[in-house]
């Protein structure tokens, strides 16, 4: 006889627990692609889905932490590529209901955020040369 706790999910199940849970087909796409980046990485074949839960919670956490520092040193991902790739295998383990990763310890490796532009105000001259440019007729 099984007992309910006894009860493992299929790749199946755990994959559309993981895609049904998620608002828009866009992020349906890029969820499902980013997961298989870390299979990859991981060497675990296209559907088998339930082999990312074979590790214990310390073995996983330390490969999700190689991975982000793989992402950020050896593939020069920019910041927000690692963040959102870290979210989509937060959103798979906690969908899969996978207990033990100390997600916060995780998030302490990834890089800080670019910087991207620097940002300033508009002088005087700058708004009053946009005003003058613009289609509004002068009265």
């Amino acid at each position: 006889m099984t007992l309910e706790n006894d009860y493992k999910l299929t790749a199946q199940e755990l994959y559309r627990r993981f895609i049904s849970s998620l608002p828009s087909e866009v992020t349906k796409e890029y969820y499902h692609r980013w997961l298989h980046y870390f299979m990859d990485w991981l060497q675990i074949d296209g559907e088998e889905y339930d082999r990312l839960l074979d590790y214990n919670p310390r073995m996983l956490q330390s490969k999700i932490i190689d991975y982000v520092i793989w992402m950020k040193d050896e593939k020069k991902l920019s910041s927000s590529s690692i963040k959102i790739r870290i979210a989509a295998l937060h959103h798979f383990y906690d969908m899969a209901e996978y207990e033990g990763l100390k997600w916060k310890i995780i998030e302490k490796f990834k890089p800080e955020s670019d910087i991207v532009a620097e940002d300033r105000p508009y002088t005087k001259e700058e708004i009053a040369k946009m005003l003058d440019n613009t289609l509004i007729s002068k009265r």
